[in-house]
């Protein structure tokens, strides 16, 4: 019976630590997918915001929504990165 006890847990601590090993594999995939996501965003808010203030003529009563639109986006953007952190 002692030696049927020993290969059990022999075989549930194998499974336990594949399962580990798989369930920290796929958190960390998808982190890093996360990652490159928020990464393309910020990159494309700090072209359009570029665009927008330095490679255009803005006028300041013409073009004054679309410049608070884009910090609105840009504060919106970094307040959802930023929640999960205490």
């Amino acid at each position: 019976m002692d030696s049927f006890r020993a290969a059990t847990r022999g075989a549930s601590t194998l499974t336990l630590t594949q399962t580990l090993a798989l369930t920290l594999a796929l958190t960390l995939t998808s982190f890093w997918e996360a990652r490159g996501h928020a990464g393309s965003v910020c990159h494309a808010l700090r072209g359009m915001m570029r665009s927008l203030l330095f490679a255009t003529h803005v006028t300041p009563g013409r073009d004054t929504p679309a410049v608070y639109a884009v910090q609105r986006y840009c504060n919106a953007f970094f307040a959802l990165m930023l929640q999960d952190y205490p």
